[in-house]
């Protein structure tokens, strides 16, 4: 088994690169800690838009949401569905 005395003084002659493997750990623990926080406040951020009764509306054939233009006459049809929460006045809410 190699003694502690030889670790030690190994790390003393090889400064530089016992320097560098640790701030390459500390660059990969940082980078590893952001990306964790981002996937987390995007899960926060998607959990808290999906609740029932938002819905995202598409125009026939659109496969995402900057190409799913509506017209107002299509909205205003849209708007009066059934599916759609109304407020006290039988207003569509958010509109």
């Amino acid at each position: 088994m190699i003694p502690l005395s030889s670790n030690a003084r190994s790390l003393a002659v090889r400064w530089s690169s016992s320097i560098m493997a640790g701030m390459g750990i500390a660059l990969i623990v940082m980078i590893l800690f952001i990306l964790f926080g981002f996937v987390d406040g995007m899960r926060r951020t998607v959990q808290g838009a999906a609740e029932t009764g938002n819905y995202v509306l598409l125009a026939l054939g659109a496969e995402n949401e900057p190409s799913g233009f509506i017209s107002y006459p299509a909205f205003d049809v849209l708007k009066s569905r059934p599916e759609f929460a109304v407020n006290d006045a039988g207003a569509p809410r958010n509109c």
